[in-house]
C-alpha cells in the first residue's frame, strides 16, 4: 500500500501460496536444494518424512517449483544498541511502557527499534518529530534483507501453503508500513485502521490453521518456525486491535510492522 491511500487487504481462502523460505528442506525428499542469490549454493539436508502432510494421502501430487523471498530494505529509527540481550530488553520495556513500539532486532548487536519506513525521508520526518516533541534521540539505520531463491520439490499442497505464508508475511510488512505512515500524518480514521488490522489478522490466522492442518506436530523446524512467527504476529495484531487511543494504536501498529520485518530478517539470516 502506498502512503496516502488506506486500503483493507482482502484475501481468498485458496490453499496458501507462499512461504518459500522455510523450505530449506521441508517437505522435500532427498535431492531438493536451495540456491541463495549470488555465488553461493548450499545443498539442503534431507530429513525424515515427519513433515509430511497429515491429511494428504500418500498419492497426493508432488511438484517442483522455484520460490523467491524478495530483497527488502527499510530505514529504522534505532533507540539503542546492545551487546547483551538483557540491556535491549530493558530499554524496549521502558519505551513500551511509554507507548512506543520498542521491538528488538538481532543483527551485529541487539537493536531496539521504534519504527521503520520504506524511505529515508519518511524516517527523517518522524525522527525530527520525536526529537522536537518528545526529546527522544534516535539514529536512522538501513536494514537490508537480500533476495533468496529456493528450488523445491514436495507435496504440491504443502508447497502452496508455505509459499502463501511467506508471501503474506512479506506483504504485511509493506501494508503496515503504509498504515503507520498514514497515522503519523493524521490521515484516515481509527475505524479504517481497525478494519485493516482485522483483515490482516484473519489472513494470519487462516494461514496458521492451514499449516497446522497440513503438518504434524513433529514437522520440520522450518515449518515450526514459520508457524511460531504467524502466532506471534497474530497476538501482536490482537494487542493493536485492543489498543486504547490513537497514540497507542499507532505504537502497536508500528510494533506489528517491526515484528514482521525483524522475524523475516532473522529467519533469512538463520538460513544463510
Amino acid at each position: 500500500m502506498r502512503a496516502g491511500k488506506l486500503k483493507t487487504r482482502r484475501y481468498k481462502t485458496h490453499p496458501l501460496r507462499g512461504i518459500a523460505l522455510l523450505l530449506t528442506g521441508i517437505l522435500l525428499g532427498a535431492g531438493a536444494f536451495a540456491c541463495f542469490r549470488g555465488d553461493m549454493a548450499l545443498p539442503l539436508i534431507p530429513f525424515e518424512r515427519a513433515a509430511a502432510a497429515k491429511n494428504a494421502p500418500e498419492e497426493a501430487p508432488r511438484a517442483e517449483t522455484t520460490l523467491t523471498l524478495p530483497a527488502q530494505s527499510w530505514y529504522a529509527l534505532q533507540l539503542g544498541a546492545f551487546d547483551e540481550i538483557s540491556g535491549a530488553e530493558a530499554l524496549a520495556a521502558l519505551f513500551q511502557s511509554r507507548g512506543a513500539a520498542g521491538c528488538i532486532l538481532k543483527k551485529d548487536q541487539y537493536l531496539v527499534l521504534a519504527a521503520a519506513y520504506e524511505t529515508r525521508s519518511g524516517a527523517q520526518s518522524v525522527q525530527m518529530k520525536l526529537k522536537n516533541q518528545h526529546q527522544v534521540d534516535t539514529v536512522i539505520v538501513e536494514i537490508t534483507r537480500p533476495e533468496i531463491t529456493f528450488r523445491l520439490s514436495g507435496r504440491k499442497d504443502s508447497l502452496d501453503a508455505l509459499r502463501d505464508a511467506l508471501d503474506a508475511l512479506h506483504e504485511a510488512s509493506g501494508h503496515l508500513s503504509g498504515l503507520s505512515l498514514l497515522l503519523d500524518r493524521g490521515e484516515g480514521t481509527r475505524q479504517q485502521a481497525l478494519d485493516a488490522l482485522r483483515s490482516e489478522k484473519n489472513t494470519v490466522d487462516m494461514l496458521k490453521a492451514r499449516l497446522q492442518s497440513l503438518f504434524s506436530q513433529s514437522a520440520h523446524p522450518t515449518v515450526s518456525e514459520i508457524t511460531r512467527i504467524l502466532d506471534d504476529f497474530s497476538r501482536a495484531l490482537d494487542r493493536a486491535l485492543n489498543a486504547s487511543g490513537q497514540s497507542a494504536l499507532g505504537a502497536q501498529i508500528k510494533y506489528c510492522q517491526l515484528l514482521c520485518l525483524c522475524s523475516l530478517f532473522s529467519f533469512a539470516q538463520a538460513l544463510a
